[in-house]
């Protein structure tokens, strides 16, 4: 401005540390500002406000701002910014093997086709033709459009798009065809037996305490309580990406707060864990069931072997070691537990997931234990335990 020349502003624009600052009181009931450099500009920016005003065209600036940046943020960067963010949150961040489940489903179903595609840009038209393009893989097919989707909330969440270009119905991972696979209480006896003898203790845990297998090969000595019967989840052991091609097994807690948990066993499980204890030397931090030889965490493929080959011998060989979660979860209805109670057990985050696993009815936790062997009871197994006894 020349010195000493005093210029008449506009109403809503006024001089503010020698720049022009327009501010107006927008249709939301919110005040805006932006400043410019010069006078015209700043003029020019609030005609065309107040004109947006007029004709109902009106959104905020900071929306269009952001609409704008939408324009140039494609698919994948957007998901990678999100998986980021979704794992790094302070409440409920998701661990580091749905991260690489993510990124995997995005790499193999959904990069190629729309990762270059502005988010801003993605329509219905598009999404459709995408998944019609898909290959016959269902559950990865579903795993993936559940994850765009997901992407695209988010997208209407920061006001980057106004819908959500993915409306396919049923599109999203396929719901269980059926009942799961599980033993029967009178076929507990015989797959156990069939276990090799050093992987007996943990199968047992898995097909009657109802643990995942991460659950398993994480738990430590100081987590199994012996007087009281009981072992405390708090977290389990998981594969996780480092580098290209490269893995290793970390520790990390549960995936949600429903997974933390303490869960009462069953007399016949304690049967065999007190052997196994008898046998070796534990510390507080030592693994329960390492592997073999290393004394390191053991592999799940290990552990899925050692059940595969009792299934086979069994004449189950579809049962998979995810199965026996099943066998016990059914195995806790018939024994009179509630859904409530088989949700806590079980440390499913909803009713309906645990009603996913009680099989095939579809249909309490230290008496609730006690009850399971009362089932057990009348399908007599022999424990290592129990044949010392009797010997």
């Amino acid at each position: 401005m020349a010195a000493g020349r005093q210029i008449r502003l506009p109403s809503g624009v006024r001089i503010n540390n020698g720049a022009y600052q327009v501010r107006y009181l927008g249709p939301d009931g919110k005040r805006h500002s932006k400043t410019f450099t010069h006078l015209e500009d700043a003029k020019y920016w609030h005609a065309v406000e107040r004109r947006m005003i007029d004709q109902g065209e009106w959104t905020p600036p900071a929306m269009r701002e952001r609409k704008k940046s939408a324009a140039a943020l494609t698919v994948s960067e957007w998901a990678e910014q999100r998986i980021h963010a979704w794992s790094t949150r302070s409440r409920s961040p998701i661990v580091g093997s749905t991260v690489e489940d993510y990124r995997r489903a995005f790499r193999l179903r959904i990069e190629a086709a729309l990762g270059d595609v502005p988010v801003s840009l993605l329509t219905p038209a598009k999404v459709r033709s995408w998944h019609e393009g898909l290959p016959d893989t269902p559950t990865i097919n579903g795993k993936s459009y559940d994850l765009l989707k997901h992407l695209m909330n988010d997208a209407i969440n920061d006001e980057l798009i106004a819908t959500n270009p993915c409306r396919i119905v049923g599109a999203g991972k396929p719901r269980a065809k059926g009942a799961a696979e599980a033993l029967s209480a009178q076929e507990v006896g015989p797959y156990l037996d069939a276990v090799e003898k050093y992987y007996r203790p943990a199968l047992a845990v898995a097909v009657l305490g109802g643990l995942r297998s991460g659950e398993i090969r994480g738990l430590r000595r100081r987590d199994l309580d012996m007087e009281e019967g009981s072992v405390r989840i708090a977290g389990a052991i998981r594969r996780e990406q480092v580098a290209e091609g490269e893995y290793k097994r970390t520790y990390t807690d549960t995936k949600t707060p429903a997974g933390r948990r303490v869960v009462y066993l069953p007399a016949t499980v304690l049967d065999y864990l007190g052997p196994w204890l008898e046998t070796r030397a534990f510390e507080p931090d030592d693994l329960l069931f390492p592997a073999r030889r290393t004394r390191k965490t053991m592999n799940e493929t290990v552990l899925a072997s050692a059940h595969r080959r009792a299934a086979k011998i069994i004449g189950r060989p579809t049962l998979t070691l995810h199965n026996l979660r099943a066998t016990a979860a059914t195995l806790a209805k018939q024994a009179g537990m509630t859904d409530r109670e088989v949700q806590r057990r079980f440390g499913h985050t909803t009713a309906a997931m645990a009603n996913l696993y009680q099989v095939p009815e579809l249909q309490r936790d230290k008496s609730g234990a006690a009850m399971i062997d009362s089932l057990l009871n009348t399908h007599p197994i022999h424990t290592p335990k129990r044949d010392h006894t009797n010997g």
